[in-house]
C-alpha cells in the first residue's frame, strides 16, 4: 500500500460490512485528487452508486466495507492494486502563465505525474477539455469561458479569469474649446487586443463602435463630462464646456433692460424679454447690450424674466425693472446737477443747505482729451504723462504731444507705470519704452493685464508671474484676471473671480477671499482694500490674514478701481453705467461723472485721472478735493427739490 500504515486496524479486503476499523489512516492532503469513493468489491473497484468504474475514472479514496464500520485510504499518486484492483491515482498540476482574459487566449502548462500509469486523463481548462497522458507535460492554447480548471472531479488552483473589457483603452482629446451648444471636434481612440463593441456617451452625444477604432468626430456639447461603457462603464476625464455667453451685469431700470456679457463666440443671439425677441451681435469679449422692456411699468419694482438664446445654449434670469427714481445729484464738468423724472438742472450749495443737505464733492476738472484707435483697453498716469494700450499700439502721451510710441504684434491689452513704461501685449511681450527699447517675453497665460514695480513687473491672466531682468521669478495658477493686480504690504492681490493674495516675494498662495460677487477689479493703500464686480463695490480690511468686508454698495459693473492717493476716497468705473463714481471711506457716494461713451480703463494717481474709452477716446481730469454729501436729517443722501 505504498507504505502507507493504518494503526490499529483490521481490514480483510473483500469481506462484510462488519469488518471494522475506527481509523482512517492519513496522509498528505496534497493526495487528495478525487471526490469520490471507490469499494472494492470481489476485485473489481466500484463506485458509491454500485456502478464499476469506467476507465478514464481515476480515484484516489478506497473504501473498504460499508456504513460506520468502513475504512478509507488515501493513496498516493500512482497504480496501486487493492484486493486484485487497478486503481490509479493521477496528480495534476496546472500553471497559467499571463493574466487569463474572458474570450483572449491564454497559455496554460499541464502536469501529471502518476508513476506506472497507464490510463489518460482529461482536464477540463477553462471551458475545453485537453487530453493528458500520464506523466506527461504539456502546454495548451485555451480560450476562457468558464473560471475554472479541473482534473478528475476536483478543481485545480487557477487565476480567476478577468473581464476583456479590463484590455480597453479608450483615449478622448477634445481638439478646441467646448462650447455648449456649439460644435467641438473630438478625437477617440479605442484600442483593444479582440473586437469589442465600445458605446461612448461624450457630452451627452452617444457614440458607438467596435474597438480597435480611431477617429475624430463632431460633438455638440449639452452636459458636462462623459464616459465609456464595454461590458462595465468608467468616466471620461473631459474639459468642461464653458457657456459661450455669460451674463456678468444685468440692470432693468425705467422700461430699459441693460446687459453686460462676456463673449466667447462671434455671431448673432437672440434675447427674448417677456415673449418679445431682440437679435443681438457678439463678439469676443465683453459685450453691452440694452433693449426696451415690452411690459408697461408700474409703480415700484417689476420683476421679468428674460432669455438668451446662443447656439443650442439657453440661459435665463430675472431682473426688477425700477419705476422713475428720485432726485439725484451729480457732478458734470465741474457743475453740480439735481437730476430726477422731468430732467435735470443746476443747482447750488446755499439752495441745497435750505434743505438741509451738506454738499460739497469729487471736482474731476478736466485738463485734455485725445482720440486714439479703438478700443483702449489699459491707462496709467505718471505725473503729467499718460501711457495707453490701444488696439496694437502703446502710446506715451502728453496733453496733445505724443511722446513715444510702440507697436506690437498682437493687441496690448494692459500697461503700468514704474521705473520705465511697460505695456503688455496678446503675443506674450511685454514692450518696454524708457531708458531705449527693449521686450521681455512672458509666455502665454500672463497676457491680460500687469502691474510694474520698479524694474520689475507682474503680469497675469489665467497665471500670475514676476519678471525681473529678462528673468521669470516665480509663477502661480490665479483663475481668470481680467484687470490689474494691486500691491499691499508683501502680498499681491489678484483680482481673479474671488480676491487672491499671493506673496510677492515667492508667489505663494497666501489667502482668498469671496465677497460675495465676482470680483474683476482692485485698488488697495494703506491696509484698505477696495473690489468691484458685476453689480457690486465693497471696502475691505485685511486684519491679520483676514479679509474683513467695512460695507458694500450696488453699481453697475465695477470695472476698474483705483484709491486716492491720501487712500480718503475710492474711484470706480462702472462700464454698465457708463460712469465713473467716488466714494468715501464711510461708503457714502460723494459724486458721479456721466459720460457718453462706454469706459473701459482707469487710473487715478496724485492729482491726475485718466479715463480711457471703447471709442478710443481717452480723457485726463485733475482732482480737486473729495468729499461728501449727506443730509443733516438722516445723516444719509437725500434729494433735494427739482
Amino acid at each position: 500500500m505504498s507504505g502507507l500504515e493504518c494503526p490499529r486496524a483490521a481490514v480483510t479486503p473483500g469481506g462484510p460490512a462488519e469488518v471494522t476499523c475506527h481509523y482512517v489512516c492519513q496522509a498528505p492532503l496534497s493526495f487528495v485528487r478525487c471526490a469520490q469513493d471507490f469499494c472494492i468489491e470481489d476485485g473489481e473497484v466500484i463506485d458509491a452508486k454500485g456502478k464499476l468504474v469506467k476507465e478514464g475514472d481515476k480515484c484516489v479514496k478506497v473504501q473498504f466495507g460499508s456504513g460506520r464500520g468502513s475504512v478509507v485510504l488515501l493513496l498516493p499518486p500512482g497504480r496501486h492494486e487493492v484486493d486484485g484492483a487497478v486503481v490509479e491515482v493521477h496528480e495534476v498540476k496546472a500553471k497559467v502563465d499571463g493574466v487569463p482574459y474572458y474570450s483572449l487566449p491564454v497559455e496554460v502548462e499541464l502536469e501529471d505525474r502518476c508513476p506506472g500509469c497507464e490510463r489518460s486523463i482529461t482536464v477540463n481548462v477553462y471551458g475545453e477539455l485537453v487530453e493528458l497522458k500520464p506523466n506527461e507535460k504539456k502546454k495548451v492554447r485555451v480560450v476562457p469561458t468558464i473560471p475554472t480548471i479541473e482534473a478528475g472531479g476536483r478543481q485545480l488552483p487557477a487565476p480567476e479569469p478577468r473581464s476583456a473589457a479590463e484590455l480597453l483603452d479608450v483615449q478622448v482629446k477634445v481638439l478646441g474649446r467646448p462650447l455648449k451648444g456649439f460644435p467641438v471636434d473630438v478625437y477617440v481612440k479605442a484600442s483593444s487586443p479582440v473586437p469589442m463593441r465600445v458605446v461612448l456617451d461624450i457630452y451627452g452625444q452617444r457614440l458607438e463602435g467596435r474597438a480597435p477604432f480611431e477617429k475624430t468626430v463632431t460633438v455638440v456639447p449639452k452636459r458636462p463630462g462623459g464616459r465609456v461603457c464595454a461590458g462595465t462603464c468608467r468616466e471620461l476625464e473631459l474639459p468642461e464646456p464653458l457657456s459661450p455667453v455669460e451674463v456678468v451685469g444685468v440692470e432693468g431700470r425705467d422700461g430699459r433692460l441693460k446687459l453686460l456679457l462676456k463673449s466667447r463666440v462671434e455671431g448673432k443671439a437672440e434675447l427674448e424679454v417677456e415673449g418679445e425677441r431682440h437679435e443681438l451681435d457678439l463678439r469676443e469679449g465683453l459685450v453691452e447690450a440694452e433693449v426696451g422692456i415690452p411690459k408697461k411699468r408700474v409703480a415700484g419694482p417689476t420683476s421679468i424674466m428674460a432669455v438668451l438664446r446662443v447656439g443650442e445654449a439657453v440661459e435665463g434670469f430675472t431682473v426688477d425693472v425700477e419705476a422713475p427714481g428720485e432726485v439725484r445729484l451729480e457732478v458734470v464738468d465741474g457743475k453740480l446737477y439735481a437730476v430726477g423724472p422731468e430732467g435735470s438742472r443746476e443747482v447750488s450749495p446755499d439752495e441745497l443747505a435750505k434743505e438741509g443737505i451738506i454738499i460739497s464733492g469729487v471736482k474731476p476738472l478736466l485738463l485734455w482729451r485725445r482720440e486714439l484707435e479703438p478700443p483702449v483697453a489699459s491707462v496709467c498716469v505718471s505725473g503729467s504723462l499718460v501711457a495707453v494700450a490701444s488696439r496694437n499700439y502703446g502710446y506715451v502721451l502728453k496733453e496733445d504731444e505724443t511722446v513715444s510710441t510702440v507697436e506690437g504684434t498682437g493687441r496690448m491689452s494692459s500697461v503700468s507705470c514704474g521705473d520705465e513704461f511697460f505695456f503688455l501685449n496678446t503675443d506674450g511681450y511685454v514692450y518696454v519704452l524708457g531708458r531705449g527699447r527693449r521686450s521681455v517675453k512672458v509666455g502665454m497665460g500672463f497676457e491680460r493685464t500687469l502691474l510694474a514695480e520698479g524694474s520689475c513687473f507682474y503680469a497675469c491672466y489665467s497665471k500670475c508671474g514676476k519678471f525681473c531682468r529678462n528673468s521669470k521669478l516665480w509663477e502661480a495658477e490665479v483663475g481668470e484676471a481680467l484687470t490689474k493686480p494691486a500691491r499691499i504690504a508683501n502680498a499681491l492681490l489678484v483680482p481673479a473671480g474671488e480676491l487672491v493674495a499671493l506673496s510677492a516675494s515667492s508667489g505663494r498662495k497666501l489667502a482668498s477671499f469671496d465677497p460675495g460677487f465676482p470680483v474683476v477689479s482692485v485698488a488697495a493703500r494703506r491696509g484698505t482694500i477696495f473690489v468691484g464686480g458685476p453689480g457690486k463695490v465693497a471696502l475691505l480690511k485685511l486684519k491679520g490674514k483676514t479679509f474683513v468686508t467695512a460695507w458694500e454698495k450696488e453699481v453697475g459693473l465695477g470695472w476698474n478701481a483705483a484709491m486716492a492717493p491720501d487712500a480718503s476716497a475710492v474711484a470706480v468705473l462702472d462700464k454698465r453705467g457708463r460712469s465713473l463714481k467716488f466714494f468715501d471711506l464711510r461708503g457714502e457716494e460723494v459724486t458721479e461723472v456721466k459720460f457718453d461713451a462706454v469706459p473701459s480703463a482707469m487710473d487715478w494717481d496724485g492729482r491726475r485721472l485718466a479715463v480711457g474709452f471703447e471709442n478710443g477716446a481717452v480723457m485726463v481730469f485733475r482732482v480737486e478735493e473729495v468729499v461728501s454729501v449727506r443730509s443733516r436729517r438722516s445723516g444719509r443722501g437725500a434729494p433735494p427739490p427739482p
